[in-house]
C-alpha cells in the first residue's frame, strides 16, 4: 500500500520527519500501527501483538481540544465501568 506524506512535510523538524517516515514504512510493509495517549497505554501488549505504538501526544505544552474531549470520554466510561463492580 503506497501512502503519501502530509503536504507540509518539508517544514517539519528532522525528528518529526523521521517519525512520519518510520510509520509510513511500517504501514507500507503491512505492520499494524496503534496510536496511544502518552503513558496510559500498556506498550508491552501492543509490542506482543506485533504492533508499532505511536504517541498521539504533541511535542508542545499546548493542549489539543479534540484529544482532550476523547480522553475525558474514555475516562468517564472507564470510571462508570469500575464503579459498577463496587
Amino acid at each position: 500500500m503506497e501512502l503519501s506524506l502530509p503536504e507540509t512535510f518539508e517544514a517539519y523538524s528532522d525528528a518529526r520527519k523521521a517519525g512520519f517516515l518510520k510509520v509510513k514504512t511500517a504501514k507500507e510493509g503491512g505492520r499494524r500501527v496503534a496510536g496511544t495517549f502518552c503513558t496510559f497505554t500498556p506498550l508491552e501488549i501492543l509490542d506482543a501483538a506485533g504492533m508499532l505504538a505511536v504517541s498521539l501526544c504533541g511535542m508542545s505544552a499546548e493542549t489539543i481540544p479534540a484529544a482532550g474531549s476523547i480522553c475525558r470520554a474514555i475516562s468517564a466510561r472507564s470510571s462508570n465501568r469500575a464503579t459498577a463492580f463496587m
